[in-house]
């Protein structure tokens, strides 16, 4: 009995082992399952022990001992304690936030809790641990590729410059998740910032197979489109949005490429839809007028380019509207509105334009594309007004284009043989038949330039020009004034060839100053002549005709010699000088026009290398000198100087009817001009200039068949 009560006083033996075995897997669960480490910053140690001091003890762990205890250094003191074992329930050590992320994220990682991984690679970032987060996430993200995850860490690969790990993680989880939009998103602006166009291509063509309407995917095939210069695609990326989804933003894109791509009237409506909608008013109305502009309703245009301007716009459009308004002001005949608008625009277009206003070239091989070629062909007229037949046919490309094929016809005509000008005939227009009466009238041929003018309307201002010219080869000389004095009533007579005219007939009533420079200089001085030298050690004498500047060149702030007689700056017609520069070493000698004070004026000058230039002095300080397309040949240069209304024009004499405008505006309210012969160097410089031939040319103050009534 006592072994049967023994063998049935407690369970069973595969109870027992069953019991056991449960008793001991429960252990080992316990034992694998760690809490998780604390996501916190600890700057010191902090013991908890068991059932007292809930805020535990906080120091400086110096030793573990073997029962699991420590010795510890309490902050604030240097007491140590010895802690046992069995009286700590848990220590938390002293960490930072990037062992914080890397502690807990391992556990995370371990426990498969994803929640947590994303939990710890967001605290990490707040507290300064962005690379162990962003490691952490790569680890999680190798597991298992999810969206949730990817999206906090991608922007953080892309603001570390990580690109290309961002690119990564967003194409492995596009592979499981081709609905994701946030790695579309990124992966176009990283690809639109690298401007790699192929990848962008690709990846937009991914993106709106798989979302055709989606909204943000239409935007960036738009943006980054418009930004690499597809303009087709970017304007149906821009409709589609716009048509579908009343996106008014979308619009704005839509009417802009449409401008862009010369879609002028589908520009205005789309402009007018969203003006109508009171959305983007004033980004609108730039589109609105340039649309307008560009269908040449001028008169409703410029008032709408005005009204953009009195609201906020972006920087492009700002400079889109200010050159459109100064190409209205060109296109209208108002120079000055047109130099208004176009100072200061930092647009290849409004450069030319400035170029256009200067009558000064224009830098083609600095322009892009489209406008290079209006360049070339705009400085190539230049060269034709100025009879430079050789340089405007070396800026021409005669296979270029039909224009720049009739300008080389043109300028064939510097031999004007009938060939020459039936050429110029295959071209009708109104600009060829002036130019055929031009090359007859130069072959002598007049009944022939009589016939081509007659082709001409009857008031053209051309036509009426050209008739005097003939006149007075003809030797009809009072019938050629007769014609001239009709100029005034022609519609846009050529300013230049009519300031000719109006200068060669009242010329004939000019006065002429001429200084032979025979008498000593202190004679000259007696006779109005203003010498100085201030400071430049460079002496003034007349020398056998000759006035001589001489000397070697000192340091001054003024570093300029000259010598100028003065006269009324309405009777200013010329001024002209013939210099012996075989010793002028480096100097530099020429003739100014300054006004009184000596603060505004032209210079005109031999500089080094025989090389002529010009420079203008304004507010009383010298610009740089800029080279005329002319040299000196031989040791003399003969100089001059025309001056019509503050027009300031360069003649070289030693290669007869080259003439370069240099300036325009000059001498306003002016009541005496300085007409100087001068000399300056570089310091130390020994130079020598002999000035012979003075001659100042003064216009009557009688009006001439032009002047304004």
């Amino acid at each position: 009995m006592a072994t049967h009560a023994a063998t049935h006083s407690g369970p069973s033996l595969p109870v027992l082992a069953a019991v056991i075995a449960c008793w001991c897997g429960s252990s080992a669960s316990a034992a694998t399952q760690e809490p998780a480490p604390p996501l916190v910053v600890n700057e010191y140690d902090t013991v908890y022990l068991k059932g007292t001091e809930p805020q535990g003890i906080v120091g400086r762990v110096v030793e573990r001992l073997p029962d699991g205890g420590v010795r510890i250094i309490r902050f604030g003191t240097n007491d140590q304690a010895t802690l046992a074992g069995a009286k700590i329930d848990h220590i938390e050590r002293k960490q930072t936030a990037a062992e914080a992320v890397n502690r807990h994220g391992a556990w995370a990682l371990a426990a498969g809790d994803w929640g947590e991984v994303k939990k710890t690679v967001k605290w990490g970032v707040d507290h300064a641990a962005k690379d162990e987060s962003i490691a952490l996430a790569k680890q999680a993200l190798a597991k298992k590729p999810t969206s949730d995850l990817a999206e906090a860490v991608v922007p953080l690969l892309i603001d570390g410059g990580d690109a290309a790990g961002a690119v990564t993680i967003c194409r492995t989880v596009l592979a499981g998740n081709p609905q994701w939009t946030f790695g579309y998103q990124s992966l176009a602006k990283i690809y639109l910032e690298q401007k790699n166009e192929a990848e962008l291509k690709s990846l937009m063509a991914q993106w709106l197979d798989k979302q055709p309407t989606n909204p943000a995917a239409n935007r960036f095939l738009a943006e980054s489109a418009e930004a690499v210069g597809d303009l087709r695609t970017a304007q149906e990326a821009w409709r589609k949005p716009f048509e579908l989804n009343k996106d008014y933003e979308a619009g704005l894109g839509y009417a802009r490429t449409s401008l862009k791509r010369g879609m002028r009237a589908d520009a205005q409506t789309v402009a007018e839809t969203l003006i109508a909608a009171n959305q983007f008013v004033f980004e609108a109305k730039a589109i609105l007028g340039s649309a307008l502009l560009g269908q040449n309703q001028i008169e409703k245009a410029e008032p709408v380019l005005n009204q953009a301007l009195t609201g906020t716009l972006s920087p492009a459009s700002t400079e889109m509207v200010k050159y459109n308004l100064g190409l209205i002001a060109f296109r209208s005949g108002r120079a000055d509105d047109a130099r208004k608008w176009w100072t200061g625009l930092a647009v290849p277009a409004a450069e030319l334009g400035m170029a256009m206003l200067d009558h000064r070239p224009a830098p083609a091989k600095q322009l892009p594309a489209p406008l290079a070629g209006i360049a070339a062909e705009y400085n190539a007229c230049l060269d034709l007004q100025n009879l430079r037949f050789d340089e405007a046919l070396a800026s021409l490309d005669a296979k270029g284009s039909r224009r720049q094929q009739f300008l080389a016809q043109i300028a064939a005509i510097r031999n004007p043989t009938e060939d020459a000008v039936r050429a110029l005939a295959q071209t009708q227009s109104a600009e060829s038949l002036r130019w055929q009466a031009f090359g007859h009238i130069l072959a002598r041929r007049y009944p022939q330039a009589e016939a081509a003018l007659a082709q001409l309307p009857p008031n053209d201002g051309y036509a009426a020009v050209y008739r005097v010219y003939i006149a007075e080869a003809q030797k009809d000389s009072a019938g050629a004034r007769a014609l001239f004095a009709a100029v005034a009533h022609s519609d846009n007579p050529p300013a230049e060839y009519v300031a000719i005219l109006e200068r060669e007939y009242s010329m004939a009533e000019d006065q002429h100053l001429v200084e032979k420079f025979e008498a000593p200089v202190s004679d000259l001085q007696t006779r109005g002549w203003q010498i100085a030298t201030p400071g430049t050690n460079i002496a003034i004498r007349t020398v056998d005709g000759s006035l001589v500047m001489e000397g070697t060149q000192t340091a001054a702030e003024d570093p300029i010699s000259r010598a100028w007689t003065e006269h009324p700056a309405a009777a200013m017609r010329s001024l002209q000088a013939t210099f012996d520069v075989s010793q002028i070493a480096s100097a530099i000698c020429g003739i100014e026009l300054l006004d009184a004070p000596h603060k505004n004026g032209i210079a005109y000058a031999v500089l080094t290398d025989n090389r002529l230039g010009w420079r203008e002095l304004h507010a009383g300080t010298w610009g740089e000198w800029v080279d005329l397309p002319s040299t000196v040949a031989g040791n003399l240069a003969t100089l001059r100087l025309e001056q019509d209304r503050g027009r300031v024009t360069a003649i070289s004499v030693d290669e007869t009817g080259k003439r370069e405008t240099l300036a325009t505006g000059l001498f306003k309210d002016q009541q005496a001009l300085s007409a100087s012969v001068f000399g300056t160097a570089e310091a130390g410089v020994p130079w020598k200039v002999a000035i012979k031939d003075y001659q100042v040319q003064l216009r009557s103050t009688g009006r001439s068949p032009t002047s304004p009534k």
